[in-house]
């Protein structure tokens, strides 16, 4: 009992306290399932040594082992720098551009790889100049960041399902919906931040919320097409309902949770 109670008891109640005041937070994090485990640990170490009591050295070993175990889900604010802008059709229409000159001129023989190592060399220069710049830092809390994320990803997943739906069946291409998907299930990007501003509508009483919201989906827009590249933007004119901004699709080897 003494074992227990200087050693297990006091011990667990440190190391939930520890957590409890890391956190910021009054109540301790430790359960009543992580406390029954430590007794077992602490048990089953005794009876790995051969003895019959448990020793504040059992029980320390096993808060060891269990500190070990716990994963933490806790996940950071998502930082978004300013300088990532989204592209432009100007800029994807290069970049496109740029590919297809360079698969047409692949076999063209010293000229065409004099070319290719001044670019490479001109891209270089650009890189460590950016690297020398100062970048301006955005922070998205988690929470928003995740929302913002499923609802974009949501539309553009419909947006591709119904344009699978109409090719099947035989369809012109028109999409279902809001009349913003393109054909081959793209959605325009500006049409993509209205209709995620039109979602939250309820939320949005005044300009400034208006403008945080679109603030809001525009850097998490940002995001998913340069940093974790599961948008896709495409070159294409602008729509006919004079909406602007590159086609955006998913990523085809990006899966959406279920």
């Amino acid at each position: 009992e003494d074992v227990g109670g200087g050693g297990f008891i006091g011990d667990s109640a440190r190391r939930g306290a520890g957590q409890g005041q890391a956190s910021g937070r009054n109540a301790y994090r430790i359960t009543v399932r992580q406390l029954e485990s430590l007794i077992r640990l602490s048990e089953a170490l005794a009876r790995a040594h051969c003895e019959e009591r448990i020793t504040p050295a059992h029980v320390r070993e096993a808060v060891r082992l269990l500190r070990r175990s716990i994963v933490h889900v806790e996940m950071d604010d998502v930082d978004v720098y300013d300088d990532d802008a989204m592209p432009t059709e100007a800029e994807v229409e290069a970049a496109m551009a740029g590919l297809e000159e360079g698969a047409a001129v692949e076999s063209g023989g010293g000229a065409a790889a004099a070319a290719a190592a001044g670019v490479e060399a001109e891209a270089e220069a650009e890189a460590q100049a950016e690297a020398a710049a100062p970048r301006k830092k955005v922070t998205v809390k988690r929470e928003d960041f995740d929302r913002v994320r499923s609802m974009l990803v949501l539309r553009l997943h419909e947006a591709e399902q119904s344009a699978s739906a109409s090719a099947a069946g035989g369809a012109s291409g028109e999409a279902a919906g809001d009349g913003d998907a393109d054909a081959g299930g793209c959605v325009r990007q500006d049409d993509l931040l209205g209709w995620y501003v039109g979602q939250r509508e309820e939320f949005i009483d005044t300009e400034e919320a208006f403008n945080g919201e679109m603030r809001l989906a525009k850097t998490v827009l940002k995001y998913l097409v340069n940093v974790e590249g599961c948008v896709i933007a495409l070159r294409s004119g602008g729509g006919d309902d004079g909406s602007s901004g590159p086609l955006l699709m998913l990523h085809p080897n990006f899966a959406v949770d279920a």
